[in-house]
């Protein structure tokens, strides 16, 4: 009280959240329910690998109250056993489906977790085409097989079966994406062949 007025507290400012971090928020939580921990298990999990939040700080991010940062992301992580992509992404894959992630807006799902997979760019205003993606993204021998002929041919294989398995009309494109890939892989061995015996 100030001079017999009572001094009203005003309200912390609300948190601001893009849709990553109430995926984020969002995630945690599936994640916590599905390995059935309490915040109690999770505040423990996150002691014992160095990050410690206390269970009232999970409840509070799980309520879109708290921030995550990036050392508490990484953590949380490592404490629910899950990729970081994992916490980013909500569980739809479909080409589909779409989801906004923040500072890319809506993309599909597909590509969203091919970018959090380290698989591709995403697709966005502005975003590296494969190459600079591989020179930017990748470390020195995952870029070399990014890059690689048969890699690449062996990716495309990957996603045309995928799209097979989603509409079964699409088997004849997969067959054909596996045949270049055999092919490529053929080369790469006559390749190794001739370097061994030079």
């Amino acid at each position: 009280m100030a001079d017999g007025l009572e001094v009203k507290r005003r309200p912390r400012p609300a948190v601001e959240y893009g849709p990553t971090g109430e995926q984020v928020a969002k995630n945690v939580r599936r994640l916590r329910r599905r390995r059935r921990l309490t915040t109690n298990d999770l505040a423990g999990r996150l002691r014992a690998a160095g990050r410690p939040v206390v269970a009232s700080g999970i409840a509070k991010i799980e309520r879109l109250e708290r921030q995550v940062n990036v050392d508490d992301f990484a953590a949380l992580a490592v404490a629910l056993g899950v990729s970081p992509g994992a916490l980013l992404l909500p569980l739809e894959d479909s080409s589909a489906e779409s989801v906004e992630v923040t500072g890319a807006g809506f993309v599909s799902a597909a590509s969203a977790w091919a970018w959090v997979s380290n698989k591709g760019p995403l697709p966005a205003v502005g975003a590296a085409d494969s190459l600079e993606y591989a020179l930017s993204s990748l470390p020195p021998s995952a870029r070399e097989v990014f890059l690689h002929p048969a890699a690449r041919a062996a990716q495309v294989a990957c996603e045309e079966v995928v799209r097979a398995l989603a509409q079964p009309d699409n088997a004849s494109r997969a067959r054909l994406a596996l045949e270049r890939a055999l092919v490529e892989v053929d080369l790469l061995a006559r390749e190794r062949q001739r370097a061994g015996s030079a």
